[in-house]
């Protein structure tokens, strides 16, 4: 297009210069553009590529003693306009969905940024660091502070506030609102919310003549700990005895009753959880750590089954697959069948007599799956 500077009153007849012959042309005052026939129209192309002659308008303004003349550059953009391009252009490139308002401690933060102008919407949820865990996503979990940043026309009057089964809130503002460098056409205001309890929370957001904006988030629950109940299988096994076959003399040897080298058992255990104020499942984790602590409670092995609620004792780790499954490798200390002190295998007895045994504490080795029900996992404070 062809655009005029300077001053402009009505034109009463116009013609461009361009390809070594004028051409007719039609000028509009209010958008002080051009317009060329066809065939002039393929010389103005022809001419910004090369730029080879100059390009000439010459116009005859109503009222003028004569015409008026301009000559072309192959780029020209009124003042105006081009400020208003370098403005645009500046705060687009400028991030601005970035926390600004940091709690007295240092907690998880979850930012809302809203654009009242564009109706853009995005999330970032970040960890104690300040690192982004995830973007985009409306969940969080109890204990994490909810910012706001709401871009909207500068000097235009914003209120936001945030509902939930407590009632509304206003927050609060940082104690130094962020500077934005060059020429400012929008602003950002920050607000900051204290953590929510589990449910749902709406933030409204409400800006000069824009529609009032209402976005809502799930906040989750974090765990301490989870309390599982699985099965292990376990060493050392218990072991039974019983008279053999009697020889002539009618005495019979003492020999081990028919069983495992291992023992499954029953065990109920929990896993506290070490990161810093919990666990929380916003983010599929296909693998998370924990320390376990179990006690057995029933065992069974080819040679008995056995109810005791100080059996086995565990101490390992466990490696959470989903939240509400996981494998363990402890360690465990077992309270198991042995003969008693003097007495070994193959020994004669009468066989009408019991064998003397005694239940020791011996050490051993584990694997368990673990299962863990909802309502087995220890919440964290929401606040």
């Amino acid at each position: 297009q062809l655009f005029l500077g300077g001053e402009l009153s009505t034109v009463v007849t116009a013609a461009v210069w361009v390809g070594g012959r004028w051409y007719p042309a039609q000028v509009d005052e209010a958008s002080r553009t051009v317009t060329l026939a066809a065939d002039a129209q393929a010389e103005v192309d022809a001419w910004v590529q090369d730029g080879s002659d100059d390009l000439v308008i010459r116009a005859e303004l109503e009222g003028a003693r004569r015409e008026r003349e301009w000559r072309a550059a192959r780029v020209w953009v009124p003042e105006t306009e081009r400020r208003a391009q370098a403005v645009a252009a500046a705060q687009a490139s400028r991030e601005w969905c970035v926390p600004q308002a940091r709690p007295a401690t240092i907690q998880r933060t979850f930012l809302v940024c809203m654009d009242t102008e564009t109706g853009d919407l995005r999330t970032r949820r970040s960890n104690e660091r300040g690192a982004t865990i995830d973007q985009d996503n409306r969940a969080l979990s109890t204990g994490t502070y909810i910012e706001v940043a709401v871009r909207h026309p500068a000097y235009t009057d914003v209120r936001i506030t945030l509902q939930d089964a407590r009632g509304g809130s206003q927050g609060q503002a940082p104690a130094v609102s962020p500077a934005q460098p060059g020429p400012v056409e929008t602003e950002v205001t920050h607000r900051l919310f204290a953590p929510r309890e589990a449910g749902t929370v709406e933030v409204r957001t409400e800006s000069g003549a824009a529609p009032v904006t209402v976005t809502t988030l799930d906040v989750v629950d974090r765990y301490l700990a989870a309390f599982r109940l699985g099965m292990a299988v376990t060493t050392p096994a218990h072991q039974a005895w019983k008279a053999g076959t009697p020889d002539a003399s009618g005495l019979a040897p003492i020999i081990a009753s028919d069983g495992d080298i291992v023992d499954g058992e029953l065990v109920v255990s929990v896993a506290p959880f070490l990161q810093r104020g919990g666990r929380d499942y916003l983010v599929p984790q296909p693998f998370r750590l924990a320390p376990q602590f179990g006690l057995g409670v029933v065992a069974v092995n080819g040679a008995s089954i056995r109810f005791s609620l100080l059996q086995s004792y565990y101490l390992g780790a466990e490696l959470e697959l989903t939240s509400t499954f996981a494998v363990s490798l402890s360690g465990s200390l077992r309270r198991v069948g042995r003969l008693a002190s003097g007495v070994q295998a193959g020994d004669l007895i009468d066989p009408s007599t019991s064998i003397p045994t005694i239940h020791r504490f011996h050490p051993g080795i584990a694997v368990a799956v673990g299962f863990t029900p909802r309502g087995l996992r220890l919440k964290a404070p929401a606040r």
